[in-house]
């Protein structure tokens, strides 16, 4: 057992991991944190440790050792550069996080120097606003849409986006994350259980202005998603002060708590959408979506829905470049920004 003096005010942590070069970047971290840690490489180290440590890094086989023992404390998965965490293991197992090492060193010295942890969802549990984005027909932009409200609503606090399109509608394209590590729809269904929300949240991949964002992966089938989408947009729903936006397809009963339907100002899409309003839904708000093309005026569309019209967004072609190009741009026109912003401040974020 190797052992790391620090300072006695700081939580013990134990490291269970196999590689040595992966278990020296672990300790290295720690260290660098001041934090005390402990190694724990025999069956009886592991069994003491589950007693006293209050946060563990662990690779996999680790991992659900300490699981198995009963530990109950702060956990989080570790995997070598180049190579990915896992995932799914770490859903299962109720991680707080999954991370490289040593590119993600920072994510251990955050983790340390929140303790003891108060992760998203321990709090009041109030919850937060679950947006619900939807097309009153295809191709009028709700996907980026619901981007662009993230983008803007995670100035004032957490974020959680969810792509709720079977197939995937491209939101890790627009926020460029593509390539980024973290849980895809696949890891979430795989578990064959609905994750705890701090765990969830923790294990999504994350843009640079904090929105979680849960996709398709790029890569292998797509799994069904329709079974556990009500499940999972009301437990990040929970997420106490956070805004949840659902880049959601019609026809599904989602619990929302506003909803925000696009009508392109074209007459065939204002009729497809009337009958969308007809149906009802939670905090139900009208956007007009003015393409190149689009004629129809604001009160022409509103005689046509019978409904007001909470704003009108037009299109923005040096957006649309700058997505093509390199995804969503952190800075928006004066205007487009400022009718985003109306819209949020109405929904009470």
């Amino acid at each position: 057992m190797t052992t790391h003096t620090a300072p006695t005010s700081l939580p013990d942590a134990v490291l269970v991991i196999d590689d040595d070069t992966l278990r020296g970047h672990a300790a290295t971290t720690c260290a660098a944190a001041g934090l005390d840690t402990t190694t724990a490489d025999s069956a009886a180290e592991l069994s003491r440790a589950v007693r006293t440590a209050t946060l563990a890094f662990a690779d996999d086989a680790g991992a659900r050792g300490l699981r198995g023992r009963g530990y109950t404390g702060r956990l989080y998965l570790v995997a070598a550069d180049p190579h990915a965490p896992n995932y799914q293991l770490a859903l299962e197992l109720h991680a707080e996080g999954a991370v490289r090492l040593p590119s993600d060193s920072h994510t251990i010295l955050d983790a340390i120097a929140r303790a003891p942890a108060t992760p998203p969802g321990a709090g009041t549990g109030a919850g937060g606003i679950v947006l619900g984005v939807l097309g009153g027909s295809g191709g009028v932009g709700a996907s980026t849409t619901a981007a662009l409200l993230a983008r803007r609503a995670a100035r004032f606090g957490p974020v959680v986006l969810i792509d709720a399109h079977e197939h995937g509608g491209a939101l890790d394209l627009l926020l460029g994350l593509e390539a980024t590590d973290g849980a895809r729809w696949a890891d979430i269904c795989g578990l064959g259980s609905v994750p705890d929300a701090a765990t969830m949240h923790a294990a999504l991949p994350k843009t640079h202005d904090d929105i979680a964002v849960l996709t398709q992966s790029r890569t292998g089938p797509a799994p069904t998603i329709a079974e556990q989408l009500p499940a999972l947009c009301e437990l990040a729903g929970g997420l106490d002060d956070t805004l949840t936006i659902i880049d959601a397809p019609t026809g599904i009963d989602l619990p929302t708590t506003h909803t925000l339907l696009l009508a392109a100002a074209e007459l065939r899409s204002l009729v497809r959408t009337r009958a969308l309003l007809a149906q009802g839904a939670p905090g139900l708000r009208v956007a007009l979506r003015h393409r190149a093309w689009s004629s129809t005026t604001r009160d022409e569309a509103e005689a046509v829905l019978d409904h007001p019209i909470a704003a009108t967004i037009t299109t923005h072609k040096s957006i649309a470049q700058r997505i093509e190009l390199a995804g969503l741009p952190s800075t928006l026109p004066r205007s487009l920004a400022a009718t985003l912003d109306g819209l949020l401040y109405d929904m009470g974020v």
